[in-house]
């Protein structure tokens, strides 16, 4: 069906899911947006909001994927450039998550009694989403972190495509999860004890990975 033997991806594949899965969990905007839209709204609301943010996902990945096959092919002294700040970015994250007290969303006070609580609609939720992750400009360097170590001028229209997917499912997932059973008091209060040990595994991975690009960059020169 394919001009390429898949299991020659495989590891790409097990890798980029992976550290994907350890950064999309690691507390931030978009998590505390989708937890604050189930607990002070509804579910269905949160999940919208959900829906939202991984549209925001497609849009980044759409043109960090079509950006990266052309510099690869065409400027690789400016991929390498690229890979280095997708690199400090994945450093600089990991350090955060070691420096974090685990408490990242601890300023999201819950109040069932709410009299906003019916306020937000869930377009109104999915909109919101959608800018949200939009407008955060780290987004994009994490993709590019994660992808420009795995896309090369060899690298399959195909196989890019299914990388891109991948992410996407997982991010849904992830956010549709949250949506639905963080909506409940007892489970995010659970959620943030582990958030210490949580953001130290986040904090490593993401560091390893790093230090991984930026030797690849490296070689470039």
């Amino acid at each position: 069906m394919f001009d390429f033997e898949f299991t020659t991806y495989l590891a790409s594949f097990l890798a980029i899911a992976s550290i994907h899965l350890m950064a999309v969990v690691s507390p931030g905007p978009d998590v505390a947006l989708t937890i604050r839209n189930s607990l002070l709204h509804s579910r269905k609301v949160g999940l919208a909001g959900a829906f939202g943010t991984t549209t925001g996902i497609c849009i980044h990945l759409t043109y960090t994927v079509f950006g990266i096959g052309y510099i690869v092919s065409e400027m690789p002294w400016l991929m390498a450039v690229i890979r280095l700040a997708g690199a400090a970015y994945l450093i600089y994250l990991g350090y955060h998550c070691f420096k974090s007290d685990g408490n990242s969303m601890g300023d999201l006070t819950v109040n069932k009694d709410d009299s906003n609580k019916t306020s937000l609609s869930p377009w109104k939720a999915y909109r919101i989403g959608v800018i949200n992750n939009l407008l955060n400009p780290m987004v994009i360097l994490l993709f590019i972190g994660i992808l420009s170590a795995y896309i090369t001028t060899e690298t399959p229209a195909v196989v890019q495509g299914l990388y891109g997917a991948m992410m996407i499912t997982i991010t849904f997932l992830w956010f549709a999860f949250v949506a639905i059973f963080f909506s409940v008091d007892k489970i995010r209060l659970q959620f943030l004890r582990l958030g210490k040990w949580l953001e130290r595994l986040t904090g490593g991975a993401l560091i390893a990975f790093g230090l991984k690009v930026a030797y690849l960059a490296t070689r470039s020169f």
